[in-house]
């Protein structure tokens, strides 16, 4: 049985699913990025590559984050450069951007590596890899 009027009804598409912490997905030069935040830093970034004072600039690197094995031996051996140790590949960071920055000196141009991400709201889990991944490689995470 069919009710008069509703022949040509089409239903309403279903709400759209919103981010955990309320981050709308924004698109700049056909690149999908997850926040709008990301997407006018990403803006900053062209214009700045654009003048000159960075380079080499890389959207969402990925990081390998490793713990040490130790084979056959303990700490002092790898100070002392044995090969008994080996790193292995526990977990991954993907950063939102990497670049080289420019400092002009007295020495000429040096360039600095530069990692960022840009947050809104700072999970345990990316302060965990944040200190592991600083830890490991050395860099800070520059937070936009």
């Amino acid at each position: 049985m069919t009710w008069k009027g509703w022949e040509d009804f089409v239903p309403p598409p279903p709400p759209s699913k919103r981010s955990k912490y309320g981050a709308e997905a924004t698109t700049v030069d056909d690149i999908r990025f997850d926040s709008k935040r990301e997407a006018a830093r990403y803006n900053v970034l062209k214009i700045r590559m654009k003048a000159g004072d960075i380079r080499r600039l890389k959207l969402q690197p990925r990081y390998a984050l490793c713990a040490l094995i130790i084979e056959h031996g303990d700490v002092r051996d790898i100070n002392a450069g044995c090969n008994s140790a080996r790193r292995h590949p526990i977990a991954e960071y993907i950063a939102d951007f990497e670049y080289e920055e420019s400092d002009r000196g007295y020495g000429g141009i040096t360039w600095t590596l530069v990692v960022e991400d840009c947050k809104g709201a700072k999970t345990d889990i990316y302060k965990l890899k944040k200190r592991w991944f600083q830890a490991q490689y050395g860099v800070t995470i520059r937070e936009t």
